[in-house]
């Protein structure tokens, strides 16, 4: 499945409204963003998941614009061009997918070489609290160290692995993941404990 994203931002200052447009003038985005709404900085437009057969049919390989208004009336005009050429999808080595009793402490996560990638992302939640590390990488890396004091006993983690092109295009592999060794911890009334010793990492 292939999706097409379009994101932008008014920062430092704010949308008053937006209008967004494909190669052929079809209208993607059209907002007026009354007063009472607050202020809005940033949006981002997503098509459909569909077959990329499908996708490309839709949104022709070209440049996409918008023209906004800030509430100062100044106008804002951006253009993007979208391609489809896309990097080659990372594909997990180790641990393997649906792999049980995965040790806590010094978990590498590895993968093949992704061709094409200028970058990587790589996305570790806790299935349980939704806590997740979020880290990126450079394009030539094929492995991550999981910090020690990140993964939590008897846990099962979902991971998103996303190869990045120098167009900003993403290959996403997803449906990855690993369950923990041991046996999640519970608290007094035996539910089980999610606080952990911390909220979010953030991003690194």
């Amino acid at each position: 499945e292939a999706q097409v994203i379009l994101e932008g931002s008014a920062e430092p200052d704010f949308f008053k409204s937006l209008s967004c447009f494909s190669p052929d003038g079809t209208s993607l985005v059209g907002a007026e963003i009354a007063e009472s709404s607050g202020d809005f900085a940033d949006f981002q437009y997503d098509s459909a998941k569909k077959e990329l057969q499908e996708v490309e049919l839709a949104y022709p390989a070209d440049d996409y614009w918008c023209v906004a208004t800030t509430p100062a009336d100044t106008v804002l005009i951006s253009t993007a061009t979208l391609s489809y050429e896309l990097p080659e999808p990372i594909t997990p080595q180790s641990p393997a997918n649906g792999t049980t009793g995965v040790a806590v402490d010094d978990l590498v996560i590895s993968w093949a070489a992704a061709a094409d990638a200028s970058s990587i992302s790589i996305d570790i939640e806790n299935t349980a609290t939704g806590t997740s590390l979020e880290v990126d990488l450079l394009g030539s890396a094929t492995s991550f160290v999981v910090p020690n004091d990140f993964l939590e006993d008897g846990t099962l983690y979902e991971v998103g692995l996303e190869a990045i092109n120098e167009d900003g295009n993403k290959s996403v592999t997803e449906d990855y993941s690993f369950t923990t060794v041991g046996v999640a911890e519970e608290d007094d009334d035996g539910d089980e404990n999610t606080s952990g010793d911390f909220e979010n990492l953030g991003n690194l």
